[in-house]
Order: C-alpha cells, then structure tokens, then sequence
C-alpha cells in the first residue's frame, strides 16, 4: 500500500530522553534506534518509521500528540511494543517538517492530535 504522506528525516527511538541543546541532540546517553537517513510514512489508520533496517509502526489510537522542541518533533505515545521517546527532525527546518506533517495530518483527515 502507498503511504498518503512520506518523508526522509532524522530519527531517534529511545527507552530515555535525548537532550536537546542549541547546536543540536545530545545522543550520548540514549540507547535504541536512530538514523538521519530515516524515512516516516503516514498510512490510513496508521505511521512507520523506518530507521535504517528497523521499521516502526504506530497506531493513530496509540499515539496521544505530536509536538516541537527546539530542533525535533516529538511523537508521544503509549505504545507498549516501542521505546517511550520517539523523535523525528527534518535536515534542515523541523519547523518546515511540522507544517507538513500538520498539513498531511489535515488534508487526509488523519486522527492526531499536534500540539504547538
């Protein structure tokens, strides 16, 4: 099936937080999945994340909002299969990334919740 939305980003899937700093992501402490070549595709009833050989799936029911901190979005989530922390940001302007995402989200009538 094609997704409706798709996108190439930078993507982080952790059991703990990353820390966000003004030059970028601190990544020293997280331990899971991340990639910049990632990719993040919106389907009907649900999204992927594919981080280099590992894919991600997350219901829309599964996920409580989406929101922006600093240089990432951040995908909230109760999820029991995945690690807590998952966040996506585009290579050059996650506010741009946002705006898309927001507007996929809108145009195919997509049930999350963005907080900005």
């Amino acid at each position: 099936m094609k997704p409706l939305f798709e996108k190439r980003v930078g993507a982080w899937v952790a059991e703990q937080p990353v820390t966000i700093t003004l030059g970028g992501i601190n990544l020293s402490n997280v331990f899971g999945a991340s990639w910049p070549l990632s990719k993040i595709e919106f389907f009907k009833d649900h999204l992927i994340i594919n981080v280099r050989v590992k894919k991600f799936r997350l219901d829309y029911d599964e996920i409580d909002y989406i929101d922006k901190k600093f240089t990432v979005i951040r995908i909230h989530h109760h999820a029991k299969n995945m690690d807590k922390y998952v966040y996506i940001q585009a290579a050059v302007r996650t506010g741009r990334l946002l705006e898309e995402v927001k507007e996929a989200i809108k145009k195919n009538g997509l049930k999350i919740k963005v907080k900005v």
